[in-house]
């Protein structure tokens, strides 16, 4: 689906996602609803399959409509076009000691080192991310959580 996104060299990814969902917004209301969705995309002859991916991503509730808080929190975990993703694997795997594929709570505290002495900071961070702190970092929480430009 994110692949038919023609890539253009002056916006990044989520900005281009914010531009296709004002363009889908037909009346304004900053909801997407499901016919004005199904139109547009059929209309720039997205297939079936890329149109409920579209949905599954980012219709978080599965109401038949996606929000403008929806849309923003799907956009807020991806990393934008400027984040070295080989960079960011190496990092994660130099610090993935137990090659398990996630960073534990342990893993993440020598990450970040001085800025998260405690435990109990690294827990509630992961938790701030909608991630649990006894399931670990996957590389795509690790991505999501250090692209964050809060955050960096």
């Amino acid at each position: 689906m994110f692949s038919r996104l023609r890539r253009r060299h002056d916006v990044g990814r989520r900005e281009r996602l914010v531009e296709l969902f004002n363009r889908m917004d037909c009346n304004g209301d900053r909801i997407l609803h499901m016919n004005e969705v199904n139109e547009y995309l059929q209309r720039h002859r997205y297939d079936p399959s890329a149109i409920r991916e579209f949905w599954r991503t980012f219709d978080l509730n599965q109401d038949g409509q996606i929000t403008a808080e929806e849309f923003n929190m799907v956009l807020a975990r991806l990393p934008d076009d400027s984040v070295d993703i080989d960079n960011l694997r190496r990092v994660f795997s130099s610090f993935d000691t137990d090659s398990s594929g996630r960073l534990e709570v342990t893993e993440v505290m020598s990450l970040l080192g001085a800025i998260a002495n405690s435990r109990q900071v690294v827990e509630n961070l992961m938790q701030l991310y909608g991630v649990s702190p006894d399931l670990g970092l996957t590389f795509e929480d690790f991505v999501a959580f250090f692209s964050d430009p809060a955050f960096v």
